[in-house]
């Protein structure tokens, strides 16, 4: 009886292990795919950007530039709307957004989840595959972050602040205190890593 107690939990760790493997590669393979997507996306933006006129929007008092009441309608590629791109310099990583989120659009790319560049309470989500989110932890206040629309107008921000806070925080992290909002899954996802930013000077 012992023996086959000790058979059966020995199948049962194997089995385990299996899972555990199989999730892995699963979302290793989810990791390599959403990086491929969001590259060739990156393509089709940034050849519509290099026609668009650069105008910088900070928030500082010498700024020349005047945020816009709207921001411009997105850009449609793949049944898919984008609003433009968010570049982290330090991380040397640059990433479409797409304009509304879904889990499905969530597996391409970042989106916004609600607010905007132009109301100054945009809020950008994304998973925490290597090739989104992933490398946010990284950042470090006073980071430079911008986010760039499809008609070129760029809005420059820094990392003001760094929390980690429970998945049911949604109205702390849409909130709309700070200009922009980043966050992502914690690694296991039992956490939210948000990342605060504010206008450039």
């Amino acid at each position: 009886m012992r023996k086959r107690r000790g058979t059966v939990w020995i199948l049962s760790g194997l089995l385990l292990l299996l899972g555990a493997a199989g999730l892995t590669l699963y979302n290793l393979t989810l990791d390599m795919t959403a990086g491929e997507e969001s590259n060739a996306v990156m393509e089709e933006l940034t050849a519509v950007l290099e026609r668009a006129p650069v105008k910088m929007a900070t928030g500082g008092p010498a700024a020349d530039f005047v945020l816009p009441e709207e921001e411009p309608e997105p850009l449609e590629l793949d049944g898919r709307s984008y609003l433009g791109l968010v570049t982290f310099p330090t991380l040397e990583l640059q990433l479409p957004v797409q304009q509304e989120w879904s889990y499905q659009n969530l597996r391409v790319s970042p989106c916004r989840m609600s607010g905007s560049a132009s109301t100054a309470d945009l809020v950008i989500l994304a998973h925490n595959y290597r090739a989104h989110f992933g490398s946010l932890n990284r950042l470090e206040v006073g980071d430079e972050v911008s986010v760039t629309l499809i008609d070129g107008t760029t809005y420059v921000y820094l990392v003001d602040a760094k929390e980690v806070v429970p998945p049911t925080a949604v109205e702390s992290v849409t909130s709309g205190e700070w200009p922009l909002t980043l966050f992502t899954c914690t690694l296991g996802g039992k956490t939210r890593l948000v990342i605060r930013c504010d206008m450039a000077q």
